[in-house]
């Protein structure tokens, strides 16, 4: 055999059809139409575009505006705040307490008999320099718990050694 298998159907064989001159001028037509269909789709989207970049670039200045007189606002500003801020002593920062007021109502009618008990000279200039930063503030320490049963207070292979110990 030739190298051919017999009796099987590959199929039917396809004829390339020759194009006429006509056909083929047709065909070039189109596509050259379809180029310029294209090339103006193009360049529709780059005229939005261009006529969006208006509308951005306001948008931007606008920023920017805004931007630069808020900066100039804080430049303006800054040396109040810096001399408003205080700058903190230690790690602490000092809790503000509520001052004590007497209301009308619990005040007596003379002056001289109200109690003095509450007020703490000492503590009360202590806290006006923590207040003016001339020393840090502080706190009172709390005292460590301690461990009122010596058990939890042993160590473990002492408490092992006991357990394990039995007196016959």
């Amino acid at each position: 055999g030739g190298g051919r298998a017999e009796g099987i159907s590959v199929g039917e064989a396809v004829v390339a059809k020759t194009m006429t001159r006509a056909e083929r001028n047709k065909q070039a037509r189109n596509k050259a139409r379809e180029a310029e269909l294209e090339r103006q789709r193009q360049a529709k989207k780059a005229n939005k575009q261009l006529n969006r970049i208006g509308e951005i670039t306001k948008q931007v200045k606008k920023e920017v505006k805004d931007r630069d007189a808020a900066a100039q606002r804080r430049a303006v500003l800054k040396p109040e705040v810096e001399a408003a801020k205080v700058r903190r002593l230690g790690p602490y920062k000092l809790q503000a307490k509520a001052p004590e007021v007497l209301l009308p109502e619990e005040l007596p009618k003379h002056l001289r008999s109200l109690p003095a008990s509450a007020i703490n000279p000492l503590k009360e200039r202590f806290e006006g320099l923590q207040k003016r930063n001339l020393i840090e503030a502080r706190f009172p320490k709390s005292k460590r718990k301690t461990l009122g049963n010596t058990w939890l207070g042993q160590r473990k292979s002492n408490k092992l050694k006991e357990r394990a110990y039995i007196d016959f």
